[in-house]
């Protein structure tokens, strides 16, 4: 009879380290499931993380994914049918947040020139190195796909690598942005916190009166590319008159004192 080699989180078991099903093994890691701890540094560390961690510190939400390239070509073909100019303005918004030379190829997947100058003033290194390890790896794929229904707006499977930009949602954030930097719920920074869904972040964990733990890497992005990007409060929307807005705080921490909640249009904010 073979013996059954696999455990937690579906990851092979090493029983000859400590004991019977105490130590699992996968490409980049191993670790103990008793601590959550692996022993090796994670090469592809979270924002705030322990690189010691395993599933950012919280296994029943999140997994484990060994990093991924970036298939645009649902994406190119959605915008090309609708006639918009989407993929222009992604690649344009993604290049001024992380100062690599980007481009889709001619199947589809987002690459930038390794050889070309990186423009490092007013970008964010955080976002370069996340954009740069997902697009190098080409062990998994993160399909990439366009809507412009906002139905369901702008979403991912949660450790599925996949996510969906919706265009109209996206334009509206842009449009209806007040006190803070028009891009700061734009493409590039959308697709960052859809990305951070798309390898594991469930966003079960937040609380509505918290931005969540994908949010609050996107925050510390923001905080990178300057003051004028502002910091999200808080997760979900909250309607006045028929809008929703979402509100900010600028980075020098000047707000009115609790009155957000009721008055946002106060507030930098995105109306939509």
């Amino acid at each position: 009879m073979i013996e059954y080699r696999f455990g937690f989180n579906g990851q092979e078991k090493d029983d000859e380290v400590s004991g019977e099903g105490n130590t699992m093994t996968a490409t980049f890691w191993e670790c103990d499931v008793r601590l959550g701890r692996r022993f090796n540094l994670d090469p592809k560390p979270g924002l705030g993380i322990s690189e010691y961690a395993c599933f950012a510190n919280n296994p029943v939400y999140n997994q484990d994914i060994k990093g991924d390239s970036i298939n645009l070509s649902k994406f190119v073909a959605q915008d090309k049918k609708d006639g918009t100019n989407y993929t222009k303005s992604l690649l344009e918004d993604l290049q001024a947040k992380t100062g690599l030379k980007l481009s889709v190829n001619s199947k589809g997947m987002l690459d930038y020139d390794r050889k070309a100058k990186i423009n490092k003033e007013g970008t964010s290194s955080i976002f370069r190195d996340r954009l740069t390890q997902m697009i190098d790896d080409k062990k998994n794929t993160t399909d990439v796909d366009l809507q412009n229904d906002h139905k369901l707006g702008s979403h991912a499977v949660v450790g599925g690598n996949a996510m969906s930009l919706d265009g109209s949602q996206i334009s509206k954030f842009i449009k209806g942005t007040v006190g803070v930097n028009k891009t700061t719920m734009g493409w590039a920074l959308i697709f960052l916190h859809e990305s951070f869904h798309s390898t594991g972040w469930s966003g079960k964990e937040r609380d509505n009166d918290e931005p969540g733990h994908a949010e609050q890497n996107v925050n510390i992005v923001r905080g990178q590319l300057g003051k004028d990007y502002g910091e999200r409060l808080n997760y979900t929307s909250i309607e006045v008159l028929n809008y929703q807005y979402i509100v900010f705080k600028i980075r020098d921490n000047t707000m009115y004192p609790n009155s957000w909640r009721t008055m946002p249009t106060f507030f930098p904010h995105v109306k939509f």
